[in-house]
């Protein structure tokens, strides 16, 4: 089953609706330790990962990057990774936290929303010393997911490539939580700059930053 790797230029509604739908997919509430440490049961998790999916496609298509893998025949949204170029951060416009934040900080729970509050500064710290002002300087890699039903085909690093490509001589940046993503993303080219561990309100996780020059 042929794809193609794309970055989408003015989507239609509908289609946007398809790429959250597949980060929703690519999610699942049941699969999401990092998640239910932040957020509790897993109908929360579920509410939450959506409401963070449309956050950052809305924001990414705002002042960034949206890619996607799609099926040549059925042109189904296999995979979708969001990205930021350099000089740009996830909600540093007045319409992209109007649009974006506004709705996500609405949708977030009374003690995740503390949390963050509390310990934004303390990860803020923790990435300086990773990955220095890369995140803003560099290219951004804000999320990417990949459908179940599709995993081991190549679409994640299909989709790192084309942006990858793009940012030649320069360097690519990430954060990730799981242990199985570095291990992904060290097969593709990245190296791990940092991590920190967390007490969260449900649990406990560790943060990783990652970069990768291009």
């Amino acid at each position: 089953m042929p794809y193609a790797i794309h970055q989408l230029v003015s989507p239609k509604e509908e289609v946007v609706l398809e790429v959250i739908a597949a980060l929703d997919a690519a999610f699942p509430a049941d699969e999401d330790d990092i998640g239910k440490a932040l957020f509790g049961d897993n109908t929360t998790v579920e509410a939450m990962n959506h409401a963070v999916n449309t956050s950052q496609v809305t924001a990414g298509l705002l002042g960034g990057e949206v890619w996607v893998a799609e099926d040549d025949e059925s042109h189904e949204i296999l995979a979708v990774s969001v990205w930021l170029p350099p000089g740009r951060t996830m909600y540093d416009t007045d319409e992209k936290r109007e649009k974006a934040l506004l709705p996500l900080i609405n949708a977030m729970p009374s003690d995740a929303a503390d949390w963050f509050d509390k310990t934004s500064h303390t990860m803020d710290e923790a990435k300086r010393r990773a990955v220095g002002d890369a995140q803003k300087t560099e290219w951004y890699l804000h999320r990417i997911g990949v459908k179940p039903g599709q995993r081991g085909r190549g679409l994640g690093k299909a989709l790192i490539a084309a942006v990858a490509n793009k940012a030649h001589g320069r360097v690519v940046t990430l954060e990730t939580k799981s242990d199985t993503n570095v291990r992904f993303y060290e097969k593709v080219g990245f190296e791990k700059k940092g991590s920190l561990e967390m007490d969260a309100p449900h649990g406990r996780f560790t943060i990783h930053w990652m970069a990768m020059q291009c």
